[in-house]
């Protein structure tokens, strides 16, 4: 029987660790998705990963290189695959909703051709070997602010519900073993 109180007691020790990481915020990139204008140019588009949900004096170190992209017309590119990435010396800022300054050039070598590329907060133009694009107009905005949030309350339930269970069950033991 002594065995069954110090299981009860590892139990909620391990629920309340359980609880504690559930509710310690972990810093996760920010992601922000070009959303394109009504009647701009099809096939811009693209995400950027950004380290914080805003900044005023931003750096390309900001930006999660591996997991943010582009797409334009003629190529789909990971930002880690672009050769002299650049923010050509303008203020990379941004809050909770959009980017409001950028200024990111760069060159990706695709099969057969490379692609120049020019990225502000309302654009992604594109200048190929081939042609000139007269680019994307659109808006980098924050994506959470595109769908709706809802708290997930079915863990929370859970955990006070076993807690609900657990402490009783171990003040019992507890109260009993004293008497004895």
């Amino acid at each position: 029987m002594k065995n069954f109180g110090s299981l009860i007691l590892a139990a909620t020790f391990a629920l309340s660790a359980n609880y504690a990481r559930a509710i310690i915020p972990v810093s996760t990139p920010t992601e922000y998705v070009f959303v394109p204008a009504a009647g701009s140019t099809p096939g811009f588009g693209g995400a950027l990963f950004l380290d914080n949900n805003s900044s005023d004096g931003g750096s390309l170190s900001d930006i999660n290189l591996s997991e943010s992209f582009l797409d334009t017309p003629n190529f789909d590119f990971n930002l880690s695959q672009v050769s002299d990435l650049s923010l050509n010396g303008v203020t990379f800022s941004w809050n909770n909703a959009t980017i409001t300054s950028m200024d990111m050039t760069g060159e990706f070598f695709g099969p057969g051709a490379s692609e120049l590329f020019t990225n502000t907060p309302t654009e992604i133009s594109e200048l190929t070997t081939s042609f000139a694009d007269p680019g994307g107009n659109g808006m980098w905005v924050n994506a959470n602010s595109l769908t709706s949030s809802v708290p997930d309350t079915g863990s929370t339930a859970l955990m006070f519900s076993i807690a609900g269970v657990c402490v009783p069950a171990v003040r019992r033991y507890f109260k009993r073993n004293r008497r004895a």
